[in-house]
């Protein structure tokens, strides 16, 4: 297994190719330290856009509470509840979620809540696994902060973890 890791090292003839578009070299003095950024806006070489909901975000839907029909609590806690809920409106009308509903009072009296709450919401948007439930929208109102997540039957999984021992 030795002769397996030599390695010769020998002065090879490396070539590197000096015709990077994305690279230029800027000597110290030729570059503006403090520049008009209002002239550099005003000037024919820059292009403008006018933001806004045409342009940002399109063909994302905007998703709100009235988009969903509560048919059944799932769970109670101390922060909030999670209601089994069908999408009324929408590219996917009919689809059964999870809606985990939390009031902002509840978790803003705490800074370690506050925290755990975001790290929830991002945990969940980043992970993508078959035995974590997928978030699919988050949106907040002005009391409420409202997780829409995959449905699966079966309850709990602490609840199960529970009933085995």
């Amino acid at each position: 297994a030795g002769a397996m890791f030599d390695i010769e090292l020998q002065d090879a003839d490396v070539h590197q190719d000096e015709s990077d578009d994305d690279a230029f070299e800027i000597e110290e003095g030729d570059y503006d330290t403090d520049p008009n950024v209002n002239a550099i806006i005003e000037s024919d070489d820059v292009e403008t856009v006018q933001l806004s909901e045409q342009n940002v975000n399109t063909g994302k839907e905007k998703t709100g509470p009235q988009d969903f029909e509560l048919r059944k609590v799932l769970g109670k806690g101390g922060y909030g509840k999670v209601f089994q809920v069908r999408k009324v409106t929408g590219q996917d009308t009919g689809t059964i979620f999870a809606m985990k509903v939390l009031r902002k009072a509840s978790i803003v009296r705490n800074q370690k809540d506050t925290a755990h709450t975001k790290a929830e919401r991002n945990i969940l948007e980043a992970v993508k696994h078959p035995f974590i439930v997928d978030l699919i929208y988050a949106f907040q109102t002005g009391g409420k902060l409202y997780l829409i997540l995959e449905y699966l039957s079966g309850g709990e999984l602490f609840m199960h973890l529970e009933r085995e021992g």
